[in-house]
């Protein structure tokens, strides 16, 4: 049972706001991939989802996921027979659901898309969730392969789930729903957008812009 709140927590530096949400709420808190590790998160996960292709991804030393504790399942590519709580993610019911509400059903670059669009499935089908809280899901625009790919599927699926009536939380510190280094914005209204004199954030002032990037790592 997921309730009427989920904290989606990744592994950035607002992660403590998500723990600290989960714990005062006693709401479910989905987290990824090595993010188990850190003894808070642990305390508070109610589910893990690594998807990646890699067995040794999650059977290595380092991210040994047989041993997590059995309460909490895993939702993997596949079972696997040496981790017990693992469960199959449902892929092809989750892109079939996905394409009768008339979605993208495979714009999905990363691990927390596919949580989000698990989420809004899960609301489709019944579900009681109504807030949706997205910690350490900082995607900081220094990170090309976040910002570039990751952060627009992201932002997508949080607005799949407002159109269905789940509201979208996250930290302030977050970057998700910031503009390039526009605070909050509207263009022509409150900026004239890409002149000199746009605002900026000020803990920003020697971030190298969004879309500095090659031609090459925009082309598709």
């Amino acid at each position: 049972m997921t309730g009427d709140t989920i904290v989606i927590l990744g592994r950035g530096h607002t992660a403590a706001k998500g723990v600290a949400a989960a714990a005062e709420r006693e709401c479910a808190c989905w987290t990824l991939n090595e993010a188990w590790q850190d003894p808070a998160v642990l305390a508070v996960m109610t589910a893990l989802f690594d998807l990646h292709r890699d067995e040794q991804h999650f059977l290595s030393p380092e991210n040994d996921l047989r041993k997590l504790r059995k309460d909490v399942p895993v939702w993997l590519q596949r079972e696997h027979p040496e981790i017990e709580q693992s469960i199959r993610f449902p892929i092809e019911k989750l892109e079939s659901k996905l394409e009768r509400l008339g979605c993208r059903a495979r714009y999905l670059n990363d691990t927390v898309c596919y949580m989000l669009a698990y989420a809004i499935a899960l609301k489709t089908s019944g579900s009681q969730l109504r807030e949706l809280i997205l910690a350490g899901v900082d995607l900081h625009p220094r990170n090309r392969a976040e910002a570039v790919h990751e952060r627009p599927c992201i932002e997508y699926w949080c607005g799949v789930a407002n159109g269905i009536g789940v509201k979208v939380r996250r930290p302030a510190e977050s970057y998700l729903f910031h503009f390039r280094d526009l605070e909050d914005g509207r263009y022509g209204y409150d900026h004239d957008g890409y002149g000199p004199q746009r605002p900026r954030l000020q803990r920003d002032r020697n971030m190298p812009h969004l879309y500095e990037v090659p031609d090459s790592d925009l082309m598709v």
